[in-house]
């Protein structure tokens, strides 16, 4: 648990101007995923088989493309320190170097909500988790029998509303989440090497 927080928090140090190092906020960002997600699960009352299975899809092609990424991060994207050189070329290998550990990061926290996004789209799958199961049908009408209520039942009636609703906000914020964590993974992939070559090094393990 304490490998997931850290993951997240270095993730979120991340974001800052790379030229003038200016703190980035994330809230308004968050406010306005969140925001989407809710009210995409109040105007969908189900979420269809087909959005499922294209969630699975592209989430496990996507997070083999950010493992692949990660193993060269670890084992090929080391940047030797500059003897020689100007002020200016130095400070720009030592903000190479530290982009290069804050992709780490990067990768690693979209594997963490791509991953996450996936095991909720799973729930859909389970039978249980399908209204016409007769299971929760006939816990409801033993609960209701055992308090003698017809309150009780409906009672639990919106619960099971109100947490389907809940599993569609989560679904939709994580893959929301998700589609722009990698989108701005790729990019900072992209200026890592675009800067790594514009010093005249090659994007290989032997650098």
């Amino acid at each position: 648990m304490a490998n997931l927080k850290n993951i997240i928090s270095k993730n979120n140090k991340t974001f800052y101007d790379y030229q003038t190092e200016k703190v980035q906020s994330i809230a308004p960002r968050l406010a306005f995923t969140g925001a989407v997600s809710v009210l995409l699960a109040v105007m969908f009352s189900a979420i269809d088989d087909s959005f499922v299975n294209a969630v699975l899809t592209v989430q496990s092609i996507l997070v083999g493309f950010s493992f692949s990424v990660l193993f060269f991060l670890l084992s090929g994207a080391e940047i030797k320190s500059v003897t020689e050189g100007s002020i200016e070329q130095k400070q720009k290998v030592k903000k190479l170097k530290t982009l290069s550990e804050e992709l780490f990061y990067n990768v690693s926290y979209y594997n963490l909500v791509a991953i996450s996004s996936v095991l909720v789209a799973l729930l859909y799958l389970l039978p249980d988790m399908d209204r016409s199961s007769k299971i929760p049908t006939m816990v409801l009408k033993l609960v209701t029998s055992m308090a003698g209520s017809q309150d009780v039942l409906s009672w639990f009636s919106s619960i099971g509303t109100w947490v389907e609703v809940a599993v569609r906000f989560i679904l939709y914020f994580l893959v929301i989440e998700g589609m722009y964590t990698f989108w701005r993974t790729v990019r900072r992939v992209s200026f890592f090497f675009a800067e790594k070559l514009s010093l005249g090094a090659e994007p290989s393990a032997d650098v």
